[in-house]
Formats: structure tokens, C-alpha cells, sequence
């Protein structure tokens, strides 16, 4: 063969090799843009995810004291079933008569949670023990969705029950003084009976020795839910610190 006739090898040669390297160069842009997007959305998951769990500290917090607080005054009620002379203020009895039949509500916060999974995305999390943690606590909720309904049915139990002996315009004007959930101060409501005879109203109550179990065992259920509260506030907490470094190492 003639040396016109020759095939280019060297020019096919490095023809060929600015073709690999245009394309390693693009699959390296891409795989470098694909990490600064998923980068970006787990810096955005992240963000929504501290959120919930500030926010399911508040709950935690407020349900853990408003639960005990409930419970203490309840107490105060039960020392003076059958009394002569009731131990407490009788207007405190006569709010722990009421606040016992209360259940407090929180639903925790778990939106960013449930997208990570409807997207099949829990992977941008690197930290697995993040991970773990997060779908743990969630988990643990889920399985105490038993004991919840069997603590209101007690709590329900006795509200059915306590209705009988307290005024209902008392009740009334303590459910209408009544802020919800948030912040609540339990005692904020004594102001709510200032217009009342407290003494006479609360003679019906500690009167009533049929109340003393089932408030024996609403006191339980409150008091159950406030440790259970307490519990999740080390694991709510542990949780932040860990998505705080996970934000710092971005």
C-alpha cells in the first residue's frame, strides 16, 4: 500500500483520546453537578428535619410538665375523697375535678421525615447513625399508639364518671378560660371560678368516694404520659445535636 493510502493512526489516535476525555470530562461535570444537588437537598432535609424535632422538643417539654401538673392536682382531689375537712384549697379541687378528665394533646412533628421516605430519599442523609435515629424515634411512637389509647380511655373513664359532681357552669367557664395546649398553666384557669361559691361546689366533689378509682387510675395515665415525655426528650435532643453537626459538616 502506498503511503497516501495509509490509515491516519496517529491522528485516529488522538482523535480517539480527545473523545474519551471529552467524555470522562462530561461525566466528571456531571457526577460533580449531581453532588452539589444532592448536597443542596440534604442541606434542605436537614433544615426541615431540625424544625420537627425543635418543635417535638416544645411538645415533649410542655407535655412532660403540663402531664405532671395534672397529675399533682389530682392527687390533692384524691387526699380529700371522704374528708370532712378537704385537704386543698377547694378551688384547686375543684380544677383538679376537671383537669383530670383533660388529655393532653401533641401530635410530634414528622413531615420531613415522611417525604424523605414517600421520595425513597433517606439516602441524603449520610450519617447513618442519623438515620437510625430519626426512623427509631418514629418507629417508638408508632408501637406507644397502644398505650396512648389505653391512657385516654382511663382518663375518658374518669371524665365520664366526675361529670356527675361538678357544676357544669363551673366547667363551662373553665373550658372557655382554657388557652389549649401550648404554653398551658394549668392553675391559669383558678381565675376562671372567681365568680364562684369554690367551697360549696367542691363539697359534690370530695363527697363523691366512687371517685377514687377511677381517678386513682387516671392519676397513672398522667403520670405515665409525663415520664413517657420526660423519655423522649434525651432522644429528641441527641437528635438536634446530631443534624447540627450534620449542617456544620456541609
Amino acid at each position: 500500500m502506498s503511503r497516501s493510502g495509509s490509515l491516519p493512526v496517529g491522528r485516529l489516535a488522538a482523535e480517539f483520546a480527545v473523545i474519551v476525555m471529552g467524555v470522562l470530562v462530561a461525566l466528571g461535570v456531571d457526577r460533580w453537578v449531581a453532588g452539589i444537588d444532592e448536597r443542596d437537598q440534604e442541606l434542605a432535609y436537614l433544615a426541615e428535619l431540625r424544625t420537627d424535632f425543635v418543635r417535638n422538643h416544645d411538645l415533649a417539654a410542655n407535655g412532660a410538665r403540663v402531664e405532671g401538673e395534672i397529675a399533682d392536682l389530682a392527687v390533692i382531689l384524691l387526699e380529700s375523697l371522704g374528708t370532712a375537712a378537704p385537704r386543698g384549697d377547694p378551688a384547686q379541687i375543684l380544677l383538679a375535678a376537671e383537669l383530670t378528665g383533660y388529655v393532653y394533646y401533641s401530635s410530634y412533628a414528622e413531615g420531613a421525615w415522611n417525604d424523605l421516605q414517600a421520595a425513597g430519599s433517606t439516602l441524603l442523609l449520610r450519617d447513618a447513625g442519623l438515620r437510625v435515629a430519626i426512623s427509631e424515634f418514629y418507629r417508638d411512637l408508632h408501637w406507644g399508639s397502644e398505650l396512648d389509647a389505653e391512657i385516654g380511655v382511663s382518663v375518658t373513664n374518669y371524665r365520664v364518671v366526675s361529670q356527675r359532681f361538678i357544676d357544669p357552669h363551673a366547667r363551662l367557664a373553665m373550658a372557655e378560660a382554657f388557652p389549649g395546649w401550648p404554653g398551658f398553666q394549668p392553675l391559669s384557669l383558678l381565675e376562671a371560678l372567681d365568680s364562684f361559691d369554690v367551697g360549696a361546689l367542691a363539697e359534690p366533689v370530695t363527697a363523691a368516694e366512687e371517685l377514687a378509682a377511677p381517678l386513682a387510675t387516671a392519676i397513672i395515665a398522667h403520670r405515665a404520659r409525663s415520664v413517657t415525655f420526660s423519655e423522649d426528650l434525651p432522644k429528641i435532643d441527641s437528635i438536634v445535636e446530631m443534624i447540627d453537626r450534620a449542617l456544620g459538616a456541609l
